[in-house]
């Protein structure tokens, strides 16, 4: 009876196994982040070398987060859909170092300056925790428009 059981289980076939595809705000950060690596891949290479993070951007006015992992010199980022439950965004379950949460708008003027993220942060327009991680993502975006070095 086991060895038929067996036969059983071997004739199943293979289970495809989908990628996720991201939604929202994950895949707006998904493809600055790839167009840096793709315009100034050495400098973003330099950038990301030896660093381990966990970052989450979370927009206050969208129903998707984007946790970024930086490890190994790969850069993943995963959506998180916030409509279900706003407490998954804790460090207790997604492990995070850095945390930034702003309006949409305000991630996008981020982006262009230093100078942006330290206004944002006296104004009290976004919630940042763990400044370092939060700036390299930003080091990474903004490498894309500085000169591609040989």
């Amino acid at each position: 009876m086991i060895i038929q059981e067996d036969k059983k289980l071997k004739k199943k076939p293979k289970e495809r196994i989908k990628k996720e595809r991201l939604k929202g705000f994950a895949k707006t950060i998904s493809s600055a982040l790839n167009m840096a690596l793709k315009l100034n891949e050495v400098k973003v290479k330099e950038i990301i070398r030896g660093v381990r993070s966990r970052i989450v951007f979370n927009p206050k006015d969208g129903d998707w987060a984007a946790l970024i992992i930086i490890e190994n010199g790969n850069i993943d980022v995963k959506g998180i859909d916030k409509s279900i439950s706003k407490e998954i965004l804790k460090r207790k379950y997604l492990l995070w170092w850095g945390y930034l949460e702003a309006k949409v708008e305000d991630f996008m003027d981020t982006e262009k300056s230093s100078f942006g993220w330290f206004l944002k942060m006296i104004t009290f327009k976004a919630k940042l925790r763990g400044i370092p991680h939060v700036k390299l993502v930003q080091e990474i975006i903004t490498s894309a428009t500085a000169k591609p070095s040989k």
